[in-house]
């Protein structure tokens, strides 16, 4: 439930995507970890868990590639870190969380959680002077024979 909640929340996100709702998502997805790691109750707990990424996992991707044009061989190499961090990120999570869980007791490993969202989040205050606007190419208009069917796939 916790996991199909995260994702179809993503939906909301999506609407809602931009810079402050990102920052606005770890900050709960933050708040969420701190709840589990105080130990208050569950369902706010879970529920700020979720209500987190559907609000900063829809934009995050398109962040990363707003940097190049879709052509920019760069880019695909962007996508790739990205995802290479997430995936690092999580692994890293699981091990330092669980250590901690273990050797001190839930809370802590939540509360690392914490930390770590807090990290992300100076990063990407951080990373905004780094940031490069590419003009986004022209959307392509459907107006070919095989219009109806790309309409009906979508």
């Amino acid at each position: 439930m916790y996991t199909g909640s995260a994702f179809f929340c993503a939906i909301s996100g999506g609407c809602l995507a931009d810079r402050l709702a990102v920052v606005l998502g770890m900050l709960l997805r933050m708040a969420g970890w701190v709840a589990l790691g105080v130990g208050q109750p569950l369902a706010l707990a879970l529920g700020l868990l979720v209500a987190g990424p559907s609000l900063f996992k829809p934009k995050t991707a398109d962040m990363a590639g707003a940097q190049y044009l879709p052509d920019e061989a760069r880019c695909q190499g962007r996508y790739m870190a990205f995802y290479m961090g997430v995936n690092i990120g999580t692994a890293l999570s699981a091990l330092i969380g669980g250590y901690l869980a273990r050797r001190h007791g839930r809370g802590y490993g939540y509360m690392a959680a914490a930390v770590g969202m807090a990290i992300g989040i100076v990063v990407l205050m951080a990373s905004r002077r780094f940031e490069r606007v590419v003009a986004a190419p022209a959307r392509p208009t459907w107006t070919d024979a095989r219009a109806p069917r790309r309409i009906r796939a979508c």
